[in-house]
């Protein structure tokens, strides 16, 4: 048992580079694995909140002009950059829409256990998820709208409320938790939380995959194309996110930067109307490869430059 722990956590970025894989090579584990993702977004968010330095998050709050800061490159700055680029670019219309789209959503649920891994400012992170998981409502309807012409199957308020219910419960029971263990336990069997955060960041990467194998059987060639984009619109929205705050400290900017690439799809999924076009479906899908591969090649990176700087 201790065994598989240490190794969990040894090898986190790998193991979940390689489920997405497991995912697609599996459809039948993808597909009994799917019901479970609400459960594992959750779950992710209980454990972040569960483990983060809450000392440092109120530090962050403390600092509104670089919280407002990001939340306004992540939420209004990034899409429309994203329009101006993909509009001429001669793409399909719902890879478009769905570049856009993509770039109008909050950071991944995931994204304060993936900091904790990478060694990032996981408390910043989990403070933007939350402060652009509160705005969000407002400004997508916006943006797929006014941008796109894309009615959403779901208004502000209700909208609103789900994601508020999700974020506030795993707050509540995180609290509470705290309080009846204690931070020592917490402290003490944090290598234990570790490898549960892996085994649930795990369960939704092969959920997500369910239904892709038979589409990358049918269109390779597209498929490919698509995979190459949603790498370059990851990584070129981490540089989007990275920039204008190198400044504050790298670490500080590689977090926000890490938030600003890795966007919440599944969201997305939920409010798009019944007819939306496959395209952008598929998009939303290979989208996820980018989110579990490229942890695993930043760690080294993100360590390297971090510990240099950090170099008397």
């Amino acid at each position: 048992m201790t065994g598989a722990v240490a190794f969990l956590n040894a090898h986190a970025p790998w193991i979940l580079a390689l489920s997405v894989f497991v995912g697609v090579a599996m459809p039948d584990l993808a597909s009994i694995v799917r019901p479970a993702l609400p459960f594992s977004v959750w779950g992710l968010l209980f454990l972040a909140m569960l483990r983060i330095d809450w000392e440092s998050t109120l530090g962050f709050i403390q600092r509104p002009r670089l919280v407002i800061g990001a939340g306004a490159v992540m939420l209004l700055f990034s899409p429309i950059v994203f329009w101006l680029m993909v509009r001429s670019a001669g793409l399909p219309a719902g890879i478009t829409t769905g570049l856009v789209l993509m770039a109008s959503a909050p950071p991944i649920m995931s994204s304060p256990a993936l900091a904790l891994l990478l060694g990032l400012r996981a408390p910043l992170v989990l403070v933007l998820l939350m402060v652009a998981t509160l705005i969000v409502p407002f400004t997508l309807p916006v943006m797929a709208l006014e941008l796109l012409g894309v009615q959403l199957s779901i208004d502000t308020l209700t909208l609103g409320y789900r994601l508020a219910l999700m974020n506030g419960s795993a707050l509540v029971c995180a609290v509470a938790a705290r309080k009846i263990i204690g931070m020592r336990w917490i402290r003490g069997h944090d290598h234990f939380l570790g490898a549960g955060t892996v085994v649930l960041i795990v369960v939704f990467a092969v959920g997500m995959m369910d239904g892709i194998a038979d589409i990358i059987l049918s269109k390779p060639g597209h498929v490919a194309m698509v995979m190459v984009l949603a790498f370059a619109a990851n990584l070129l929205l981490q540089i989007i996110g990275t920039l204008p705050f190198v400044m504050t400290g790298l670490q500080t900017a590689f977090s926000i930067g890490f938030s600003n690439g890795n966007r919440n799809m599944g969201i997305l999924l939920a409010v798009l109307p019944t007819n939306t076009d496959p395209e952008i479906l598929l998009y939303f899908a290979i989208g996820q490869f980018p989110i579990y591969m490229l942890p695993a090649l930043q760690r080294p990176f993100f360590r390297k430059i971090m510990g240099r700087r950090k170099q008397p």
